[in-house]
């Protein structure tokens, strides 16, 4: 039975992914692929625990891969690129960016999804619609960063980075916010981002819609209102 629960939460984190994508592409596309994508992935989900205990999961990541990508161009097109951090060019996904100083840096409208910043200083960064799909934050410095309508940040991520009044709910307009069908996630303690301790999947709710808040590292850390 337990063998099942990282199965289980890989696909659960899939979908939350895929329900933020539909946000992304919003009505600027037909949403009918990353919808699909997302009914998909939650039958698999409910499967019996024997079936699951067979699922690749990390196939299924793949398949979806191009989907989660391309909506995150499509937002980022969509909002504008950055004019350029500091001192040099924007990095690109997969940089390398471990202890680097970035403290101001506009990184708004690009991506840096896989990228290592364990241990960076992004103090007073700028990270709106900037894709952080599966960047290693541990440690990196979000102090006044603005975090708000970041691509694809997870609280697990805010979690493991450090700063002044982090807030539990970073993705600023983007959470609380209906997912595809009339669903969104929710973790155990009912708020719209995945992992908000650390300690499991966000799981599928059926809620109504509810306003959105912006979020920026250092203001009000309750994302519950």
């Amino acid at each position: 039975m337990f063998s099942v629960f990282p199965v289980v939460r890989r696909l659960h984190e899939l979908l939350w992914y895929l329900d933020e994508a539909v946000t992304l592409v919003g009505s600027s596309r037909d949403a009918a692929p990353w919808l699909e994508a997302f009914e998909h992935v939650r039958q698999l989900s409910d499967r019996t625990a024997g079936e699951l205990a067979g699922l690749d999961a990390d196939a299924e990541y793949d398949a979806a891969r191009d989907l989660l990508a391309e909506a995150s161009e499509i937002a980022r097109a969509a909002g504008g690129r950055a004019k350029g951090r500091r001192g040099g060019r924007n990095p690109g996904p997969g940089s390398d960016l471990t202890g680097a100083r970035l403290a101001g840096a506009d990184f708004r409208g690009i991506t840096i999804r896989g990228s290592t910043a364990i241990g960076a200083d992004l103090s007073g960064a700028l990270l709106r619609r900037c894709d952080v799909l599966g960047v290693d934050m541990r440690d990196a410095d979000l102090s006044g960063a603005d975090l708000d309508g970041a691509i694809y940040l997870t609280q697990v991520q805010v979690n493991s980075a450090r700063g002044d009044a982090l807030p539990s709910c970073p993705r600023g307009s983007n959470d609380r916010r209906p997912g595809p069908g009339g669903r969104r996630y929710r973790d155990a303690g009912g708020r719209g981002c995945p992992d908000r301790d650390g300690g499991g999947a966000a799981l599928p709710a059926p809620a109504t819609p509810l306003g959105g808040h912006g979020r920026r590292a250092g203001g009000p850390a309750a994302c519950g209102g």
